[in-house]
Protein backbone atom coordinates (compact mmCIF):
# COMPACT_ATOMS: atom_id res chain seq x y z
CA UNK A 1 0.00 0.00 0.00
CA UNK A 2 0.95 3.37 -0.31
CA UNK A 3 3.09 5.96 1.44
CA UNK A 4 6.03 7.40 0.24
CA UNK A 5 8.95 6.96 2.40
CA UNK A 6 11.04 9.55 1.41
CA UNK A 7 8.50 11.77 2.41
CA UNK A 8 9.94 11.12 6.04
CA UNK A 9 7.43 12.57 8.52
CA UNK A 10 4.73 13.06 6.16
CA UNK A 11 5.44 9.09 4.72
CA UNK A 12 1.61 9.02 4.70
CA UNK A 13 0.79 12.21 2.54
CA UNK A 14 1.13 10.11 -0.52
CA UNK A 15 -1.63 7.25 0.74
CA UNK A 16 -4.17 7.47 -2.48
CA UNK A 17 -7.93 6.34 -2.21
CA UNK A 18 -7.73 3.44 -3.98
CA UNK A 19 -4.92 2.50 -1.04
CA UNK A 20 -7.40 3.16 1.44
CA UNK A 21 -9.57 0.74 -0.24
CA UNK A 22 -6.99 -1.75 0.72
CA UNK A 23 -6.37 -1.09 3.91
CA UNK A 24 -10.30 -1.26 4.69
CA UNK A 25 -10.17 -4.74 3.10
CA UNK A 26 -7.19 -6.07 5.41
CA UNK A 27 -9.31 -4.61 8.59
CA UNK A 28 -12.31 -6.05 7.49
CA UNK A 29 -10.39 -9.82 7.45
CA UNK A 30 -8.35 -8.87 10.68
CA UNK A 31 -5.28 -8.55 9.21
CA UNK A 32 -4.28 -6.02 10.95
CA UNK A 33 -3.84 -6.42 14.74
CA UNK A 34 -3.14 -4.00 17.07
CA UNK A 35 -1.59 -3.53 20.79
CA UNK A 36 0.05 -1.56 23.56
CA UNK A 37 3.54 -2.04 24.43
CA UNK A 38 5.39 -2.18 27.59
CA UNK A 39 8.01 0.44 26.59
CA UNK A 40 9.65 3.06 28.91
CA UNK A 41 10.35 4.74 25.27
CA UNK A 42 8.35 8.01 24.42
CA UNK A 43 8.53 6.41 20.79
CA UNK A 44 8.29 2.64 20.55
CA UNK A 45 6.60 0.78 17.69
CA UNK A 46 7.59 -3.31 16.20
CA UNK A 47 5.67 -4.06 12.96
CA UNK A 48 6.04 -7.75 12.48
CA UNK A 49 4.22 -9.31 9.07
CA UNK A 50 3.26 -12.93 8.61
CA UNK A 51 2.53 -15.08 5.12
CA UNK A 52 3.01 -18.92 5.89
CA UNK A 53 6.50 -19.50 7.19
CA UNK A 54 7.82 -16.40 6.37
CA UNK A 55 7.91 -13.70 8.97
CA UNK A 56 9.18 -9.98 8.92
CA UNK A 57 9.35 -7.46 11.69
CA UNK A 58 10.78 -3.78 12.13
CA UNK A 59 11.05 -1.52 14.79
CA UNK A 60 11.02 2.05 15.38
CA UNK A 61 12.53 3.39 18.36
CA UNK A 62 12.68 7.63 20.22
CA UNK A 63 12.49 8.77 16.41
CA UNK A 64 10.14 8.87 13.76
CA UNK A 65 12.97 7.71 11.63
CA UNK A 66 15.30 5.88 14.13
CA UNK A 67 14.82 1.94 13.42
CA UNK A 68 15.64 -0.24 15.40
CA UNK A 69 15.96 -4.25 15.61
CA UNK A 70 14.94 -5.70 11.97
CA UNK A 71 13.90 -9.39 12.28
CA UNK A 72 13.63 -11.99 8.53
CA UNK A 73 11.95 -15.34 9.47
CA UNK A 74 13.77 -14.93 13.15
CA UNK A 75 17.50 -13.82 11.88
CA UNK A 76 18.53 -10.25 13.18
CA UNK A 77 19.62 -8.45 10.02
CA UNK A 78 20.31 -5.23 12.02
CA UNK A 79 20.47 -4.77 15.73
CA UNK A 80 19.65 -1.81 17.88
CA UNK A 81 23.13 -1.17 18.86
CA UNK A 82 23.43 0.31 15.37
CA UNK A 83 20.65 2.37 15.01
CA UNK A 84 20.61 3.93 19.04
CA UNK A 85 20.36 7.58 18.09
CA UNK A 86 19.05 8.90 14.55
CA UNK A 87 21.17 10.36 12.38
CA UNK A 88 21.60 14.44 12.95
CA UNK A 89 19.22 14.38 16.41
CA UNK A 90 19.62 15.44 19.72
CA UNK A 91 19.75 12.85 22.16
CA UNK A 92 17.09 13.90 24.83
CA UNK A 93 18.94 13.40 27.68
CA UNK A 94 20.87 16.87 26.31
CA UNK A 95 17.91 19.04 26.45
CA UNK A 96 16.93 21.17 28.86
CA UNK A 97 14.02 24.02 29.61
CA UNK A 98 16.83 26.10 30.67
CA UNK A 99 18.66 25.13 27.47
CA UNK A 100 15.82 25.44 25.20
CA UNK A 101 14.60 28.69 26.36
CA UNK A 102 18.53 29.93 25.98
CA UNK A 103 17.82 29.21 21.97
CA UNK A 104 14.85 30.38 21.51
CA UNK A 105 15.83 33.55 22.92
CA UNK A 106 19.20 33.75 20.92
CA UNK A 107 18.03 32.48 17.39
CA UNK A 108 17.13 34.33 14.41
CA UNK A 109 13.33 33.93 14.61
CA UNK A 110 13.79 34.42 10.12
CA UNK A 111 15.79 31.37 10.14
CA UNK A 112 13.86 28.79 11.91
CA UNK A 113 10.16 30.48 10.88
CA UNK A 114 9.50 27.75 8.29
CA UNK A 115 10.37 24.80 10.27
CA UNK A 116 8.27 26.03 13.24
CA UNK A 117 4.46 27.09 10.86
CA UNK A 118 4.76 23.92 9.30
CA UNK A 119 5.53 22.19 12.77
CA UNK A 120 2.61 23.79 14.20
CA UNK A 121 0.65 23.47 11.54
CA UNK A 122 1.58 19.45 11.29
CA UNK A 123 0.77 19.43 15.32
CA UNK A 124 -2.31 21.61 15.30
CA UNK A 125 -4.05 18.80 12.49
CA UNK A 126 -2.75 15.88 14.56
CA UNK A 127 -4.20 17.44 17.46
CA UNK A 128 -7.40 18.25 15.89
CA UNK A 129 -7.87 14.70 14.23
CA UNK A 130 -7.04 12.77 17.82
CA UNK A 131 -9.53 14.96 19.37
CA UNK A 132 -12.31 14.30 16.36
CA UNK A 133 -11.96 10.99 15.46
CA UNK A 134 -12.03 7.77 17.51
CA UNK A 135 -8.13 6.71 17.60
CA UNK A 136 -6.80 4.79 20.50
CA UNK A 137 -8.43 5.24 24.13
CA UNK A 138 -9.77 8.35 23.14
CA UNK A 139 -7.56 10.45 25.71
CA UNK A 140 -8.00 13.73 24.36
CA UNK A 141 -11.69 13.26 23.10
CA UNK A 142 -12.59 12.30 26.40
CA UNK A 143 -10.71 14.85 28.68
CA UNK A 144 -10.83 18.07 26.24
CA UNK A 145 -12.38 20.70 28.33
CA UNK A 146 -14.88 21.83 26.30
CA UNK A 147 -16.62 18.59 26.37
CA UNK A 148 -17.67 18.82 30.14
CA UNK A 149 -14.74 15.92 31.39
CA UNK A 150 -15.14 16.74 35.26
CA UNK A 151 -11.20 17.24 36.26
CA UNK A 152 -8.24 19.36 35.15
CA UNK A 153 -6.13 17.37 32.45
CA UNK A 154 -2.58 18.22 30.74
CA UNK A 155 -3.06 18.85 27.38
CA UNK A 156 0.67 19.75 25.84
CA UNK A 157 0.05 19.38 22.24
CA UNK A 158 -2.80 21.34 21.86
Amino acid sequence: CGGDPDLELEVLSAVTQEDLVVIRRQLEKKAVTVSLMDSPSLLHIIVSVFCGTQSASVEIIDAHNTIGDVYKNGELLRGRACASQAEGTTPRVALSVKGILAYANAVEIDSVRGVLERQIACNCAISKEGLRGAWGERRGGRHHPQRGAGEIQKHPAF
